[in-house]
């Protein structure tokens, strides 16, 4: 989600509603690394459309978080460089 909200962020002919039809444009923004087992949930682009499409609400919200961690992200980005 986080590479999807830094891909509209850095796009301006990119939107929240149509992210999905300009795919071709996103970027990746972070990489996951872990020193331990860890479980993670990944969600293919077609499954984030879908969710989209069928949750919106949920998608909304779940967009809002994802812009803020993005925002914390980049600052801590900015901070070790």
């Amino acid at each position: 989600m986080v590479d999807i909200i830094g891909s509209i962020l850095m796009n301006d002919d990119m939107q929240t509603d149509d992210w999905f039809i300009r795919k071709d444009k996103m970027k990746r923004q972070f990489t996951v690394m872990s020193g331990q087992y860890t479980e993670m949930l990944v969600l293919t682009v077609q499954d984030v459309h879908r969710l989209q499409i069928e949750f919106t609400e949920y998608f909304e919200e779940l967009m809002q978080i994802e812009e803020l961690l993005l925002k914390k992200l980049l600052n801590i980005k900015l901070d070790v460089m």
